[in-house]
């Protein structure tokens, strides 16, 4: 609803019967219908239109959640959880590990530089 109400904010001008150009604010952008894609690439991320591509779509008088992806469908949210994942046993009940797991031994690297405590490492003299 919110890129909605941004899509009466812009100017659509048609270049052919499925590129346009769309004005938003002083940013000018390319809406192609059939690719499904827009110059800010939101459309093509998402899935679901900007509200450049919106304006688009009722420029033309189509509907809008015919442009969505169909991955947002009913149907293909009923079909990635149409399988189950099976309960799991209580820790309880995992089988028992005979030995002992201890931690990787620690590394201990060169010493490390000392440091120079804020002083110069080096002075250039006034000669120079």
């Amino acid at each position: 609803m919110k890129e909605k109400e941004e899509a009466a904010k812009c100017d659509v001008i048609p270049f052919t019967q499925s590129l346009f150009q769309v004005s938003y604010y002083l940013d000018t952008l390319i809406v192609e219908l059939i690719g499904r894609n827009c110059t800010c690439r939101k459309w093509d991320m998402t899935g679901l239109p900007c509200c450049d591509a919106i304006a688009t779509i009722f420029f033309i008088h189509k509907n809008v959640e015919d442009y969505v992806h169909p991955s947002y469908d009913k149907e293909a949210y009923i079909k990635a959880y149409v399988g189950f994942i099976p309960p799991i046993e209580g820790e309880r009940h995992w089988p028992r590990i005979e030995f002992d797991v201890d931690p990787p031994p620690i590394k201990v690297g060169p010493e490390r530089p000392r440091k120079t405590g804020g002083k110069t490492l080096f002075k250039i003299s006034k000669d120079q």
